[in-house]
């Protein structure tokens, strides 16, 4: 929610643990807020990222750190997503409700508080065709992505490119980092179907990270190696260390930490970092729409 800081700097000052949705805030001083009512109250903050607290990407990560950063060729991150509410979520089980007895005033404050925060965050006015335009390719740059980004890999050096298709609904970014280049897809379509996956391209390994959908709670998420033996074997393995969904996992580990077995790893500061890195695409982005104009 856009006034969502407000509300976690209120609750954190009443002594309440907190967790929160991602993303955690759209501004760097609203992040700043957080924190220091988080360090004031002495409460426990957990911000919900949920993939990165699924089995398989464990595996994923420890496989990734295991290889020498120097025979990293390349990474990819796809997110290929379709219109999930005509046709996934309504035919998931889940029986997904939308409702619209909003007071007026309260969608009009919403709409306000939105407005003012972009502007701070991005210091474009909000009307201005720069600003439509970023706001538009802002929805295709998942949260879950960035942060899986940073737990990977973290801040890349610079941003090379970010450019979308003609008709806006399809993201491509380019990322440096040192010794390889991330290529992030992202994009929305009607083939109801998705695509969200991770690869990493070493010198002797592809290690690829598969989620099947994250529409439907259940289903498995698996991690593929390809490599070769030392006789000079091919060798393809998928592991599939779980059924159990990364929602629930993710909550069981806000137990432990809210138990004292376990330190926060999604913290107010990581989720801040990722504030720090969709500035630095939008500006990319901002400053290639004003080259073209």
């Amino acid at each position: 929610m856009s006034s969502s800081g407000v509300i976690n700097v209120a609750c954190l000052r009443a002594g309440k643990h907190l967790f929160i949705e991602k993303p955690m805030a759209q501004t760097l001083r609203e992040a700043d807020d957080i924190e220091a009512a988080r360090l004031a109250s002495g409460k426990l903050v957990f911000v919900g990222y949920m993939r990165r607290y699924a089995t398989a990407f464990l595996r994923f990560k420890d496989a990734v750190r295991k290889l020498d950063p120097a025979q990293i060729n390349y990474v990819r991150f796809r997110n290929f997503t379709s219109r999930v509410r005509d046709g996934i979520i309504s035919q998931s089980g889940t029986y997904s409700q939308r409702f619209s007895d909003i007071p007026r005033e309260a969608s009009s404050e919403r709409l306000q508080v939105a407005r003012s925060q972009f502007e701070e965050y991005t210091g474009l006015d909000y009307e201005s065709p720069v600003a439509q335009y970023i706001r538009a390719c802002k929805f295709h740059i998942s949260p879950h992505d960035l942060s899986l980004m940073r737990e990977l890999f973290g801040h890349p050096r610079r941003v090379i490119a970010a450019v979308p298709n003609g008709r806006g609904n399809f993201l491509s970014i380019m990322l440096q980092y040192d010794g390889f280049v991330l290529a992030y897809e992202s994009g929305e379509d009607a083939v109801l179907s998705v695509d969200a996956t991770v690869e990493v391209l070493a010198q002797h390994q592809r290690l690829k990270l598969t989620f099947d959908s994250p529409y439907i709670k259940g289903l498995p998420i698996t991690a593929t190696t390809l490599s070769r033996h030392p006789n000079g074997d091919f060798s393809e393995e998928t592991i599939r260390p779980t059924y159990e969904d990364y929602y629930t996992l993710m909550f069981k580990e806000l137990y432990r930490c809210l138990s004292g077995d376990a330190e926060v790893k999604t913290t107010v500061l990581d989720s801040r970092e990722e504030i720090v890195m969709l500035s630095t695409i939008l500006n990319v982005l901002a400053e290639e729409f004003q080259k073209n104009q």
